[in-house]
């Protein structure tokens, strides 16, 4: 990565609660800005991978979220400790990323400009 990268890091499952979406919002808006971005689904934040979710009521996240291509968003990973401790596997995803391990994700988050959480 390199200086002036945005590293987005989403531990909200879908649906629960305003906050992932809030955080799919902002990962949208930054990338309109041709920010560099990588983002992290760690923890309760792989199952907003999960396939055939919708929402209740509101936007779909996970539409939203296949779209990051067009918006050259090309650095997705996702935690494996949090797939395993789950019993999920990238089979069960929706949206395809690289798996890495927490030692990964630690080196992400450090050479990062900035880190948001949601």
């Amino acid at each position: 990565m390199h200086p002036g990268d945005l590293v987005f890091i989403f531990r909200s499952p879908a649906y629960s609660s305003p906050t992932a979406q809030e955080g799919v919002d902002a990962l949208l808006a930054a990338a309109i800005f041709d920010q560099k971005i990588t983002v992290i689904f760690m923890g309760d934040g792989v199952f907003q991978l999960l396939r055939n979710q919708a929402p209740s009521n509101g936007k779909n996240q996970m539409k939203m979220l296949q779209s990051l291509s067009m918006y050259d968003i090309e650095q997705i990973y996702i935690q494996s400790s949090a797939l395993e401790a789950r019993a999920l596997s990238q089979a069960d995803l929706a949206l395809p990323g690289t798996c890495i391990s927490d030692d990964a994700i630690h080196q992400l988050m450090s050479t990062a400009a900035h880190v948001l959480s949601f």
